[in-house]
């Protein structure tokens, strides 16, 4: 459990370790369960319940300045996958804008893209609709910068109209830069479709060091984000027979070789996904927490 209570003490005293981390997402739960317990220390002005920074020194590599480093990608991925889960049964459309011209100027696509979605917003704010939106920026090989991102705009209405004389293509209304894609997440993909994976696949393509010191993700305010449970426990290895026990639809999610090679933080922990039932009162008291 925690080593110390989390409240009333300096923020110097406020360290505790766990070894298996809860996410609970809209629909279903993650639990890692880390081989080597990590660290944590916490702010004691703040919410006694907020993790600000992991106290476990890490050697950061030499000589990348100006280049992107793998771990910095990583938070963006699991940033990336905790708004996308978290708000799933919001996206209804996937995105993409790309410029007419060769534009290689980060600063300058990001500056159109940013007029663009005040347009939509004040556009939104008119018909009554809270505008949602998830966006990874990426280099396409000739170097010009383009978008991919989520909404919760419906395809086919007035922001993302039916392209003329076409069948399940829409547009971009007041994207006025170059081309516009569109496809309707709800009724153009299947059960297996993963909004997570598909838009942090675009992360990993096409890498650019443009994008050192950049925002890597792009989105609105208003996204929900998971909550989180931290904690010591000494039944770790039983969580997953203890869920299929009770008839739950778990499974470890088991990161191939050649992910780890790349990832070497995956080497670190296992992952239990599960859907949501009641699942995490059951998990919880099974864990005695």
């Amino acid at each position: 459990m925690i080593k110390k209570k989390l409240f009333n003490l300096s923020k110097n005293d406020i360290t505790y370790d766990y070894n298996v981390s809860i996410k609970s997402y809209e629909d279903e739960l993650h639990i890692k369960r880390y081989i080597v317990p990590i660290e944590k220390t916490i702010d004691a002005e703040l919410d006694s319940n907020l993790i600000l920074f992991n106290s476990i020194k890490i050697n950061k590599p030499k000589n990348l300045k100006g280049k992107i480093r793998y771990d910095s990608l990583t938070r963006t991925r699991n940033n990336i996958i905790d708004y996308a889960l978290s708000n799933k049964s919001d996206w209804h459309s996937f995105v993409t804008l790309t410029f007419k011209e060769n534009i290689t100027d980060l600063s300058y696509a990001n500056n159109k893209f940013q007029n663009y979605i005040r347009q939509v917003n004040r556009c939104c704010k008119k018909l009554g609709i809270e505008f949602k939106y998830l966006c990874v920026p990426e280099f396409q090989k000739r170097g010009a910068v383009h978008y991919h991102f989520m909404t919760n705009l419906i395809s086919g209405g007035d922001l993302l109209p039916l392209q003329s004389g076409k069948v399940n293509q829409y547009d971009a209304r007041y994207w006025l830069h170059g081309f516009s894609s569109v496809f309707d997440i709800k009724n153009d993909t299947d059960s297996n479709f993963n909004v997570a994976l598909y838009i942090c696949k675009y992360l990993y393509k096409d890498i650019d060091n443009r994008l050192y010191g950049r925002q890597k993700l792009l989105k609105s305010n208003n996204l929900k984000k998971p909550t989180i449970r931290e904690f010591n426990s000494d039944e770790m290895g039983d969580i997953l027979a203890y869920l299929q026990s009770k008839g739950y639809d778990a499974y470890h999610y088991v990161p191939t070789e050649n992910e780890k090679e790349k990832n070497s933080y995956l080497k670190g922990y296992i992952v239990t996904k599960v859907k949501k039932k009641n699942v995490e009162k059951d998990l919880l008291k099974m864990l005695k927490v």
